[in-house]
């Protein structure tokens, strides 16, 4: 019974790492009309957990926030998230 919920806890990991990396990838093409339509397809994808779902969002945001060189914005909420 733990191994089934341990695999399927892995699963939901790996998938969220998936959507994660699509959504940082989203914004490659420069064509941001192209890439918010996408975000909100992998946006449609995400676990509805709750806790999955805040981490998943705080993720996204850190990534675009990258994408637009606001590197320091995203290192002061890396910082509130890892004190939380």
């Amino acid at each position: 019974k733990d191994e089934e919920i341990a695999k399927v806890h892995e699963y939901k990991e790996r998938r969220l790492e998936s959507l994660i990396f699509d959504a940082e990838h989203a914004f490659d093409e420069k064509d941001y009309e192209n890439a918010y339509s996408k975000l909100n397809k992998i946006i449609g994808k995400i676990p509805d957990t709750h806790k999955e779902y805040i981490n998943f969002v705080h993720k996204l945001s850190l990534c675009i926030l990258r994408k637009q060189d606001t590197k320091i914005l995203a290192n002061e909420i890396e910082n509130e998230l890892s004190e939380s």
